[in-house]
């Protein structure tokens, strides 16, 4: 006849009086010296539809059991409200209309193709013709709500092309920018109403290697500018000159700035999961972006 056992020293699990079932130790870290088959409920990452993943300990690291982890590349509002999403998968088979996922700020391309990206696929610029214009709504300017953060993926060997830009300098009319440098670095700019610098940072960390790089960029309207690479110490201003006046007849472009000569404005390169955010990421945000999770 089978007889049952019980061990005193074990039967609490960390159960509470009022609660039934077997509750797991939670958090990330482990406070004593964890043993093979060991479980714990892990909270600093996430599985589908749960904030937690439950894992074991093999007897040499914490393991995951087998979790769907959520992806959030094809997510409208990840991680918070958004303008616009530019998987940059394909135009969409529609001409040559670059599909807003999130929105209706679908984009216009010239001579992009397509070719494998930090995410599927990405939009290959050729460095001479190669362009995506946005369009010239207000949702691409600091001036729509006062605050405007841009979120992209960048593998370039490039030098000297601008990333994206909302200008027109046969026109002289500039609100803002983001510049690849001879030396890989980047210069964000945003003009104020006499058409001169408003405010400019320019990184010392550098995204022409040929790898795949993650920026964002943050501006709140009068105050700072910062920008983040690949999750790092973001470079931040405040230092600040006028006032940003919203262009409404200059569109704003990917790899391109309108009115400059190919030769010096257009990327070649590739550009992938581009979003823009009518607010000011805090830094939490700026980690979960860069560590997406590709559908």
């Amino acid at each position: 006849m089978a007889t049952t056992k019980v061990i005193t020293e074990l039967t609490n699990l960390n159960q509470a009086n009022s609660e039934s079932g077997l509750r797991m130790p939670t958090g990330g870290a482990f406070s004593g010296t964890p043993a093979e088959g060991m479980m714990r409920n892990d909270t600093t990452q996430s599985s589908a539809s749960s904030a937690s993943t439950m894992q074991h300990y093999n007897g040499t690291d914490w393991k995951n059991f087998v979790n769907v982890v959520q992806c959030t590349t094809t997510t409208c509002n990840y991680p918070t409200t958004a303008t616009a999403l530019y998987q940059m998968e394909d135009d969409g088979g529609v001409g040559n209309s670059i599909p807003d996922t999130c929105g209706n700020y679908n984009g216009t391309e010239v001579a992009v193709t397509y070719t494998t990206g930090k995410f599927g696929n990405a939009a290959s610029f050729n460095g001479s013709s190669s362009e995506i214009n946005l369009g010239n709504s207000q949702v691409f300017s600091v001036t729509n709500t006062g605050e405007i953060s841009f979120s992209l993926w960048i593998k370039t060997t490039d030098s000297a092309a601008y990333v994206y830009a909302k200008g027109d300098d046969s026109a002289i009319k500039y609100e803002q920018n983001l510049y690849l440098n001879s030396d890989g670095t980047l210069v964000a700019g945003i003009y104020n109403s006499a058409q001169n610098l408003a405010a400019t940072i320019n990184t010392t960390a550098t995204v022409n290697d040929g790898n795949w790089h993650h920026v964002v960029v943050t501006i709140d309207n009068g105050t700072s500018m910062s920008v983040y690479i690949d999750n790092g110490t973001p470079v931040t201003t405040t230092s600040w000159t006028g006032t940003v006046v919203y262009q409404s007849t200059v569109p704003f472009f990917l790899g391109a700035f309108e009115g400059i000569p190919s030769g010096t404005s257009k990327l070649d390169g590739e550009l992938d999961q581009v979003r823009v955010f009518p607010s000011v990421l805090t830094a939490s945000q700026v980690t979960q972006l860069y560590n997406e999770v590709a559908c």
